[in-house]
């Protein structure tokens, strides 16, 4: 926790009343001001004492006031502290009966699979939500077949072992009969399968170097497929779901600027790649709120991300992307929830 110890210094009265204006701040989007704090107290207390409460909070940082309005708002600081302190929750059944109908539904593809788990976040959560695909340069070949394409060309289909499946149609440079086909299809699984495709390349290179007569021809042809197949230097794929929300939220549609920033963010999909690679490898949910952020672009929202896993190897990333005010408790049990259910449903896939 960010602020573990910290909340000792805060009164339970105190912490109640940061509570309140939290959640209130988030169900309204407007300033919450001592009569309605008041309000939230189950014993009677007077707006006096209240305001006493927030000018306290004030000077730990913990919330503002906006312009001059009399109300309160969290601060970054305000939200984390909130965050940290959230007693455990249980997912909402509705929720859950969501997720679980989700996942009941048949998938032919590991891509089948991650543009359903991005649907299903971004409709509960109402936020941007995405995932990340595996990492290609660390998938290990499982086997490749390779397909004649008309008389010049041949269809690579590369396995990996956990199921992901990429393909590519390349030119050859000479005619290849059948029989030459066939014993290059059988040379090549021989010689690479259960290495990585970085593995792969480098491993053949040498190969070519130190190879002679008809050993040279298909380490040449082999080398030349490899290298050309999957370019080493792409970036990673990911699936995106939910950006029509963000222009509901109260923040972005007053602020023409923030939305479009966010915008950008979400366009430029690698962006997200180097958000999800500078994350922890943590096995739980990963809360960044505000300046908390890196990226200057996204420090008026708040990320919730998770990873998931095939095994005890971790296979991408996922996650929510939205305002500060969000409703923490749930989104966090949702991409939690999600997150292991995709675990789950690809041990089942693959």
């Amino acid at each position: 926790m960010y602020f573990e110890g910290f909340v000792e210094h805060l009164t339970e009265r105190q912490q109640q009343v940061l509570a309140i204006i939290v959640n209130r701040y988030i169900e309204t989007a407007l300033p919450v001001g001592s009569k309605t704090i008041a309000a939230g107290f189950p014993n009677a207390i007077s707006s006096a004492t209240i305001r006493n409460e927030m000018v306290y909070l004030e000077s730990c940082g913990l919330i503002t006031h906006p312009h001059t309005s009399a109300g309160r708002i969290p601060t970054d600081r305000g939200y984390r502290l909130y965050v940290d302190v959230l007693p455990a929750r249980h997912l909402d059944p509705a929720d859950a009966g969501v997720i679980a109908w989700e996942f009941r539904q048949r998938v032919k593809s590991v891509e089948d699979l991650i543009e359903r788990t991005s649907h299903v976040l971004a409709f509960l959560t109402e936020q941007a939500s995405w995932v990340l695909f595996p990492d290609q340069n660390e998938l290990t070949l499982k086997r490749i077949d390779l397909v004649p394409f008309g008389q010049t060309h041949i269809l690579v289909v590369w396995t990996s072992t956990t199921g992901m499946v990429l393909h590519k149609i390349l030119p050859m440079d000479e005619v290849v009969s059948e029989d030459e086909m066939a014993r290059l299809n059988q040379f090549v699984n021989l010689e690479i399968t259960g290495k990585t495709l970085p593995e792969v390349c480098q491993y053949l290179q040498t190969r070519l170097a130190e190879a002679r007569d008809s050993l040279h021809l298909l380490y040449r042809r082999a080398h030349y497929i490899a290298s050309n197949v999957f370019d080493l230097n792409s970036e990673r794929r990911v699936c995106l779901d939910g950006s029509r929300y963000v222009v509901k939220q109260p923040e972005f549609q007053s602020d023409f600027e923030k939305a479009k920033r966010l915008f950008q963010i979400l366009e430029e999909r690698q962006t997200l790649c180097e958000i999800s690679s500078h994350l922890p490898e943590l096995q739980q949910v990963y809360v960044r709120i505000g300046h908390e952020n890196n990226q200057s672009e996204i420090q008026d929202c708040a990320l919730i991300t998770s990873q998931y896993y095939l095994g005890h190897q971790v296979m991408g990333t996922l996650g929510v992307l939205g305002p500060k005010r969000m409703p923490y408790a749930r989104v966090i049990g949702i991409v939690d929830h999600v997150a292991r259910r995709l675990s789950s449903a690809l041990e089942e896939l693959l």
